[in-house]
């Protein structure tokens, strides 16, 4: 057997271990060893016992590595490599088995795992003190070679990483000089700061230490007193339920609560829609004290009774990646939309067949389902909504004997509140024939109204005037 050669300075390499997925993912690059020179000696008659698989070596991790393509100077660096790959496998299965789940909440049980996958996924590692042991080579068989590491100096250095690591934490956690956090959401900014020094280092799932008067996984300490603080919050309004016009100002008034002051929480008013997704329907930011008031906008509003929900956005808050945000209380809140009333007026000047034009209309109204009752025994105020539709008709002269008579026209809507104009639209125009005056109006006017009823931008068009 070769004569053991150490390193004669310390070997620096950057290794990506994935614990959970195995270990070919490990890359390693510019392994500079000194001191192996004349190793490769005459191909011996017997390979050794560590090259068969018999290798006892007590109190090291142990790594093989060959490799045989041919290119004797090119397969002494693969298989170095190789030998460290797997000094650096044993190394991820003793991090591995450090990870012992004993706390019995499955909420924290699972913050912790997440956290150790996300540590470990990709981590830079520095091999310090490897040893190449001895190296073989054979023509047939390759370049074979034999690194180790010692347990009990890598441990050392990992146990001082954990000590840094654990000063850090507790630092970033506790404040500086130890002063107690000025709110709630003061402390959620400590421990998420905590959480992302724990979340960058390979140690972050392991590391023990004392927080909040107890002794433990520091990533347990911070993900339970942050779940603690975010699952205290309630939410309180002042009313739980409003019934108002569809036009007016609505605002929503409450309060968030916690254990101590609050700060400035993020917090929103939300609805089911149709597939009973969550969506915003106002959100904002509380003050210091928790006090906050929404405003209901006008754009999107539907008329009817609302179930709705007040509630803490958590998402908003900081966070503890890559955990899901945990679930604050919250408080009901029903919102009645009451359609106010609306004058209908329809013109119809020289229109022969006018009861079929305001049937058409009203018929169009009724179906673009208008934030607004329209109803001719409601008292309308002066400044109230009025809708006007007016048929424009241009008739043409007969230029040719028997020809038909023909008519041009098209209708426009203005919706008014007062006498404030808030929109006007109208349709493209139709120009159609007949006998007489009367039939080739009746053409244009059933033209038009097709027109609305096909057109689904003239109802988009004045329901948009009741968000002004």
């Amino acid at each position: 057997m070769d004569q053991i050669t150490v390193l004669s300075r310390t070997i620096r390499r950057f290794l990506t271990i994935l614990l959970f997925c195995g270990i070919p993912g490990i890359l390693l690059s510019g392994i500079l060893l000194s001191g192996c020179a004349g190793m490769a000696a005459s191909p011996p008659d017997e390979p050794p016992q560590w090259v068969i698989g018999h290798l006892p070596m007590p109190g090291y991790y142990v790594g093989i590595g060959s490799s045989n393509s041919g290119d004797m100077s090119e397969d002494r660096i693969i298989a170095e490599n190789r030998a460290m790959v797997q000094v650096g496998g044993e190394i991820s299965t003793q991090l591995r088995s450090e990870l012992r789940i004993e706390t019995t909440d499955e909420a924290l049980r699972g913050a912790r795992v997440e956290l150790f996958e996300e540590t470990t996924a990709i981590v830079e590692q520095d091999l310090t003190g490897v040893e190449i042991v001895d190296t073989y080579y054979h023509p047939n068989r390759g370049y074979w070679v034999l690194a180790r590491l010692s347990k009990e100096r890598w441990a050392a250095a990992q146990e001082h990483e954990r000590v840094l690591l654990r000063e850090r934490v507790t630092q970033a956690v506790r404040g500086a000089a130890g002063r107690e956090p000025a709110n709630l959401r003061e402390e959620l900014e400590r421990l998420s700061a905590g959480w992302e020094l724990l979340l960058s280092s390979p140690h972050g799932s392991v590391v023990q230490g004392e927080l909040y008067g107890t002794q433990g996984y520091l990533a347990d300490a911070v993900s339970a007193r942050y779940r603690d603080i975010v699952s205290g919050l309630s939410v309180v309004l002042l009313r739980e339920s409003l019934e108002e016009s569809f036009d007016a100002v609505i605002e929503i008034s409450g309060r968030v609560e916690g254990e101590t002051a609050t700060g400035r929480v993020p917090v929103a008013l939300v609805y089911p829609d149709r597939t009973g997704a969550a969506r915003i329907a106002a959100e904002g930011v509380t003050d210091e004290q928790g006090e906050f008031l929404l405003l209901l906008p006008r754009e999107g509003r539907r008329a009817g009774t609302h179930a709705m929900r007040a509630v803490v956005a958590a998402e908003e808050l900081p966070q503890l990646e890559p955990l899901p945000p945990f679930h604050s209380g919250e408080a009901a809140f029903r919102l009645t939309l009451i359609k106010p009333p609306a004058r209908l007026l329809v013109a119809f000047e020289g229109l022969s067949d006018k009861r079929t034009a305001e049937q058409g209309v009203r018929r169009f109204l009724a179906d673009a389902d208008l934030p607004v009752e329209i109803d001719e025994g409601l008292t309308v105020p002066p400044d109230g909504y009025s809708i006007i539709a007016e048929f424009h008709l241009t008739d043409f002269p007969q230029v040719i004997e028997n020809a038909p008579l023909m008519s041009e026209g098209y209708l426009s809507f203005t919706v008014r509140k007062g006498d404030a104009v808030l929109q006007s639209v109208s349709t493209d125009s139709r120009r159609e024939g007949g006998i007489d005056r009367q039939q080739a109006h009746g053409r244009v006017v059933t033209a038009l109204i097709r027109e609305l009823e096909q057109r689904e931008r003239y109802k988009t068009q004045l329901i948009e005037a009741f968000g002004q």
